[in-house]
Formats: structure tokens, C-alpha cells, sequence
């Protein structure tokens, strides 16, 4: 599949191809090694990832002491915050990612832009720090004199603004 997808658990959503982690809404910022061991449980999808499979795959071709791996679990365990004990560990065996988790189309992956209309400020800048946060470009901010016709469909996973703005 080559079309940009996302993986969310709980209050976690994964953005893989950009290499990103959200908690809560918020972006999380996680070094390459902590990322790349997430992905490794993504993966797993609920198995148990051996620290043999997860050094071959941190550190193909250097040795490293298993301290490394343990220090790259915490940040990864506090960058998830409430969410840190998804990953559960399996003494001496390795780790495993436990809730279910959700695949799904990465819904920033189609939008080029949305275009806010509303002549309140509070609200634009609400509509603006809603939209960031799930990851929309905000292209331009209109007048309600500027809008010639609006409908607006509401689904459980998006929201469509249908706008036809004046020339």
C-alpha cells in the first residue's frame, strides 16, 4: 500500500511516512532510534518484538551495549506520557505494544488547504489551531462577505467545507 496511512492507539497517532508522533494532538518530538523501536511494536502488531530483532534493526552492523536499547525504550516510554505502559516488556525476551491499534488513511494526505470563514477572531483562531493540529494547511483566513455559498458535511472520521468564494 502506498497511499500515506497513520496508526493511533488510544490518544497516540503515528505518521510513519513523516516520521512523526502525536500524544493528545500535540506533535512529540522522539530521536530516530526511540521512532524507529515504536514502529518496530507498530509492526509487530501486538507480538512480542525479541531485542535481538531490535538491535539488528537499530544497529545492523555495530555492537552496542544493551543499555543503549533500554535508554531508547525510557525516552520512547516518556515521549508517549500516560500512554507508556502500552509498551509492556517481556523479561529477558523483548517488548510488545497491547492496545489494539487502528490503520487508517492519513487524513492530512488529501488536503491541500482549508479555507476558514468567520468574521469572529476567537473563532478563526480556534478553527486555525484546531486545523494545525490535524496536520491541514490553513491557506487563507475570508471575511463571510467573501463567501458566496457554504455547505458543510460532518462524517465520524472528516469534515468536508464545500465554499464558493466570490471573485
Amino acid at each position: 500500500m502506498n497511499e500515506p496511512f497513520c496508526i493511533s492507539f488510544a490518544d497516540v497517532v503515528v505518521y510513519p511516512r513523516a516520521r512523526e508522533l502525536h500524544v493528545r494532538g500535540e506533535r512529540v518530538n522522539v530521536n530516530a532510534c526511540s521512532f524507529e523501536i515504536l514502529l518496530a511494536l507498530i509492526e509487530a502488531d501486538g507480538q512480542i518484538v525479541s531485542t535481538k530483532e531490535l538491535f539488528r534493526r537499530l544497529w545492523p552492523r555495530t555492537c552496542v551495549a544493551e543499555t543503549n536499547l533500554r535508554v531508547h525504550m525510557y525516552k520512547l516510554r516518556r515521549a508517549l506520557g500516560d500512554n507508556a505502559s502500552a509498551i509492556r516488556t517481556a523479561p529477558n525476551r523483548g517488548y510488545w505494544l497491547t492496545p489494539p491499534l487502528i490503520r487508517r488513511a492519513d487524513p492530512s494526505a488529501g488536503a491541500d488547504a482549508v479555507v476558514l470563514i468567520d468574521d469572529d477572531k476567537a473563532m478563526r483562531a480556534a478553527l486555525n489551531a484546531l486545523l494545525l493540529s490535524l496536520r491541514s494547511k490553513v491557506e487563507r483566513q475570508a471575511a463571510t462577505t467573501d463567501c458566496e455559498s457554504a455547505s458543510i458535511s460532518v462524517t465520524s472520521d472528516r469534515i468536508v467545507l464545500n465554499l464558493r468564494l466570490r471573485p
